[in-house]
């Protein structure tokens, strides 16, 4: 009997002492370096032509133009800034200057990182002037 108490008091020990279940790993940074291009509307205006060189040290080259049949050659806008992932690295922030009226953009990655849909507005404000659609090249 003490024999059974002893090895029942060791199973119940055993079975307390479980593992800690393991932590997720964090989520893998995208590679978004490259060129993408693709769309901006203002509003209810026409679709502009939006593009975007990331670059790996954080900095990036904004092409703008009222016009979406120009490419980044033709652009109108030429604009050096930086940019930052956040939110887990699921979306790209950039906030840059265009002919003196500051501006901002946050564009949500698709889940292969080739595709991002966002918004943008003014200031620091990511929304509230339009969207974006924009796929890597």
């Amino acid at each position: 009997m003490k024999k059974a108490l002893i090895v029942l008091l060791a199973i119940s020990s055993l079975m307390a002492c479980q593992k800690d279940p393991k932590p997720e790993p964090p989520p893998e940074k995208p590679n978004i370096i490259g060129y993408w291009e693709g769309t901006f509307k203002d509003g209810d205006g026409p679709n502009g032509y939006f593009g975007f060189l990331y670059r790996a040290d954080s900095t990036v080259r904004i092409y703008i133009d009222d016009d979406a049949s120009k490419d980044s050659s033709a652009a109108l806008g030429k604009i050096e800034t930086t940019f930052s992932l956040v939110e887990d690295w699921k979306k790209i922030k950039t906030t840059y200057t265009y002919f003196s009226i500051q501006l901002s953009t946050l564009g949500t990655l698709n889940a292969t990182a080739t595709a991002q849909e966002g918004t943008w507005g003014n200031g620091t404000n990511t929304s509230g002037r339009g969207t974006f659609s924009v796929t890597k090249k």
